[in-house]
């Protein structure tokens, strides 16, 4: 009698916390797995950052071995335009103390001719 009514009841809360605690586990388990999945982006996340950070790195250092290119470039361009208007500028010295020479010898001329 009572006392197999109270095994059954017994029994029945049991089963009740079993099944209740199994759905518990099982909500568990699904927020584990979307755990999961959100770790893996992050991580996956992170390695692209990582290789973005690497990326612009070598292309900064590409950049300052351009820049480098580019002084030297230049520092070359320079010397070689002094080097090829040398002797245009030595002539238009030459040119130039003519000139002046001439005007002088003028102005000599011209102040004997007065006298």
């Amino acid at each position: 009698g009572v006392e197999g009514k109270e095994k059954d009841r017994m029994v029945r809360r049991l089963e009740e916390e079993n099944q209740r605690l199994r759905r518990e586990v099982g909500r568990k388990e699904e927020a584990l797995g979307v755990l999961r999945i959100s770790e893996l982006r992050f991580r996956q996340e992170c390695a692209n950052l990582k290789s973005y950070a690497i990326d612009m790195a070598r292309g900064m250092t590409s950049m300052e071995v351009q820049l480098y290119d580019v002084d030297d470039a230049i520092a070359d361009e320079t010397e070689r335009l002094t080097l090829a208007y040398l002797p245009v500028i030595r002539e238009l010295q030459e040119e130039l103390n003519q000139v002046k020479e001439q005007l002088a010898e003028e102005r000599r001329n011209n102040g004997k001719a007065r006298r």
